[in-house]
């Protein structure tokens, strides 16, 4: 994963997470997009143009916390402990697998 520049309702966006094959930008992780769009809402319309944020300097975690509260997402877990225990175990199935870690 790398940054870029990226523009969002009209607002612009630096050090924007993207993810980089061979070179090109080929995508980047959506709830960072609804972030920046949802933060480029805050501005009026006739000023997002000339409005450039630094994504890296933004509190993310709490931008996110509060887009996926307001688009409904929810984790299907009661707990932290228990997200990270099931990311682990996907980890590892996945790795048994030969899916996860290997480069193609």
């Amino acid at each position: 994963m790398t940054t870029t520049t990226m523009e969002f309702n009209s607002v612009t966006f630096t050090n924007f997470p993207a993810f980089v094959e061979n070179g090109e930008i080929s995508g980047y992780p959506l709830m960072s997009a609804v972030v920046a769009d949802r933060y480029a809402e805050r501005f009026p319309v006739e000023d997002r143009k000339a409005i450039t944020v630094d994504f890296a300097k933004l509190d993310v975690t709490r931008l996110m916390e509060e887009a996926k509260e307001q688009i409904g997402v929810k984790s299907p877990f009661e707990t932290e402990e228990e997200a990270d225990a099931a990311e682990q175990e996907l980890i590892r199935v996945l790795s048994e697998e030969g899916l996860f870690g290997a480069t193609r």
